[in-house]
């Protein structure tokens, strides 16, 4: 029974699973105890339940180890190596990976020995060390190469492909996935897995080349084996690629009915990662489509998935969609705020990564100090040394980039409360003045309305209609002395309003029909001969304890009563 589960765990993992968890319900002795659960973890990495598949495998190598079986604790602790690089522990892959390599070399396994080399650069890959993911790759690739390893040499182009994409070298990241695939698999067993990895690969290096047809069909291609194959995290993989690429080619529904697949798969298998990936995948979708709100919903359900996945790099990545999000629905605050979490995080990873790669050349240094002793400490204090540098600059980038996002905080809220074509205030900033007042305060709304603003737009043109709006705002500001908790704005189209606390009846007549001289006696023939403006002004004095709705409500009547009594007037209410 076991024998089969091993001999079917690429081609039917789902099996797999059952037919270990079956041996297990039996009283077996401890060896064949502890293949079951190796057979079981393999299964269940492959079906994408991670967290299950360390448990099981964890037990077989403790097993292993106690009863001094070299072969399989190599086995399992290869396997284990994977698993740790699925739940994001890339520093404990490495070294179980190291090991795994070492554990080969002492049982002269040459292909356990590239197979493990090929590993350690698909951790390295993941902690972004491209160079030293590099330098692994292709050493596997000479060790198959030189021992007629096709399988992995299938396997390490493929990687080389990944290494590449993150590198953004797409032409060599296609080239190495179309090598892989042309590599003869030694087996017919051997190709399903790797040649749909390869087939995924080629379509994202194809995407990012702009061949959308070819990425398109080379994507379904990997889609029926990964589902023949049963691996759920992969098929949810290709539906997330199939549903950008959709997007792209503005198939807009096609890409929500990928990205939703995706998601219900990753919730199916429990991948908290994949779900905050997929939800913003499909917020960014729906943020395209102008769906704004139900795109900001989306995108915060994918930094809640993140958060309860501790998932950093998707919660970074949904805080900057969120700032975008925000940005095209006008809040920008809220973007602002997103942008600078975005900011914060991105600070921390980059902390976090560089720990990483500390820990990763501490483990390398000490399982390799036998063969290159002073070699490997020169190498880690050079690289020490260029973290340390890059730590620096990247902290400079930051206070710099928190700077810049102060400043435009800054620059956002004061072209918020701002008029564009007057500088002055506008309805926002008034609004905002008002809610600052103490209750029961007295206060004075005036509303000036231009006396036939639209007959200058139609005679002389909107320019001089917009020269005419700017310069009775600098008539007005120049009149009228602001005291704390006054406010002139431009209240739209042809209107100003000006708001003052603790004036009375009469000062306010005095005040407005100061302001309405001074606009009648403006040059106004500068900006175009023959042009007059005159204004009417209507005010309204409240007794203390008025709302601001029925204050201005008075002064818009006041104002009504100015233009219908002939226009260029002062009516004041209270």
């Amino acid at each position: 029974m076991l024998d089969q589960a091993w001999e079917i765990r690429r081609s039917e993992p789902r099996e797999t699973v059952r037919l270990a968890r079956l041996a297990l319900t039996y009283a077996l002795p401890s060896p064949e105890k502890s293949r079951a659960r190796l057979c079981l973890g393999y299964g269940l990495l492959r079906l994408g339940e991670f967290a299950d598949a360390q448990t099981e495998l964890i037990q077989a190598l403790d097993a292993f180890s106690e009863a001094g079986d070299l072969l399989q604790k190599r086995t399992t602790s290869n396997i284990l190596g994977m698993v740790q690089c699925e739940l994001g522990q890339p520093v404990a892959a490495l070294q179980t990976f190291l090991q795994v390599r070492q554990l080969s070399v002492a049982l002269g396994l040459v292909q356990g020995e590239a197979e493990a080399t090929n590993n350690v650069g698909l951790v390295y890959t993941s902690m972004g060390n491209h160079a030293a993911a590099l330098d692994y790759h292709l050493r596997a690739l000479r060790l198959g190469q030189s021992h007629g390893l096709q399988d992995v040499g299938r396997e390490t182009l493929n990687n080389l492909s990944v290494v590449y994409y993150e590198l953004t070298q797409y032409q060599d990241a296609w080239e190495s996935a179309q090598a892989s695939l042309n590599v003869a698999p030694e087996t017919e067993s051997s190709i399903t897995h790797t040649s749909a990895l390869a087939l995924h690969n080629a379509a994202r290096a194809c995407f990012k080349l702009n061949h959308l047809d070819r990425a398109l069909d080379l994507n379904r291609q990997a889609l029926a084996i990964f589902e023949e194959l049963e691996d759920q995290a992969a098929v949810a993989e290709v539906h997330d690629e199939l549903g950008r690429l959709s997007q792209h080619q503005h198939g807009f529904e096609e890409a929500e009915r990928f990205f939703r697949l995706g998601l219900q798969i990753r919730q199916q298998i429990g991948d908290l990662r994949g779900q905050a990936e997929s939800l913003r995948h499909l917020g960014g979708l729906q943020l395209r489509l102008g769906q704004t709100q139900e795109a900001l919903d989306t995108i915060h359900a994918a930094r809640v998935t993140a958060e309860q996945s501790q998932a950093q790099t998707e919660r970074c990545a949904a805080d900057l969609a969120l700032a975008d999000a925000y940005r095209q629905a006008g809040q920008f605050r809220e973007g602002f705020l997103h942008l600078e979490q975005h900011l914060l995080l991105k600070e921390e990873l980059f902390n976090a990564a560089s720990d990483q790669r500390v820990q990763s050349l501490q483990i390398q240094f000490e399982l390799e100090r036998a063969e290159q002793q002073r070699a490997a400490a020169e190498q880690l204090s050079a690289e020490l040394q260029q973290l340390n540098s890059e730590l620096a600059r990247t902290h400079q980038e930051l206070t710099v980039a928190h700077a810049r996002t102060s400043a435009l905080l800054e620059q956002v809220e004061q072209q918020a409360n701002q008029d564009a074509l007057t500088g002055l205030a506008n309805r926002r900033a008034f609004d905002s003045a008002v809610a600052r007042l103490q209750p029961g305060v007295q206060m004075t709304v005036v509303i000036g309305d231009i006396d036939h603003f639209k007959q200058v737009n139609d005679q002389y043109s909107h320019l001089i209609g917009d020269e005419v709006l700017r310069q009775i705002a600098g008539v007005l500001g120049a009149e009228v002395r602001l005291r704390q908790g006054d406010l002139l704005a431009r209240f739209g189209g042809e209107e100003f309003v000006i708001l003052m606390v603790g004036t009375d009846a009469g000062t306010t007549a005095h005040i407005c029909e100061r302001l309405r001289l001074a606009t009648e006696r403006h040059n106004w023939g500068a900006i175009r001969s023959g042009l007059c403006v005159t204004i009417s002004l209507g005010a309204a004095v409240s007794r203390g304890g008025e709302d601001l709705t029925a204050v201005l409500q008075a002064a818009d009547h006041a104002l009504y009563e100015a233009k219908a009594t002939g226009r260029n007037r002062v009516v004041v209410r209270s």
